[in-house]
């Protein structure tokens, strides 16, 4: 029980910065589309594989221990490694 409450600590905090991180670059990418962005805006995108390794290291902890966690944990954690990864892979096409 006490080794469940750790790894939902985890995932809850490994979910938290890469949720931080994927709105950060949502409002990067918004800005760079529909206003006026900042002079080095794509600099924020240099984190990208960082904010997708923490979703990933999170969905994983979700994912894999038996008993797994439960499924807002297993799919929080997949929804918000894919934002960014679309997001980056939007940026590399240069479709801003």
């Amino acid at each position: 029980m006490v080794l469940r409450v750790i790894r939902m600590a985890v995932v809850g905090l490994l979910a938290a910065v890469s949720f931080d991180g994927s709105c950060h670059l949502a409002t990067d990418y918004w800005r760079a589309v529909f206003g006026t962005p900042e002079a080095q805006w794509q600099f924020s995108f240099m984190l990208a594989p960082f904010i997708i390794g923490f979703g990933a290291v999170a969905g994983l902890i979700a994912l894999f221990p038996r008993p797994p966690l439960s499924k807002i944990f297993v799919f929080g954690s997949w929804g918000i490694t894919i934002l960014p990864v679309i997001l980056a892979l939007l940026v590399l096409l240069h479709a801003y």
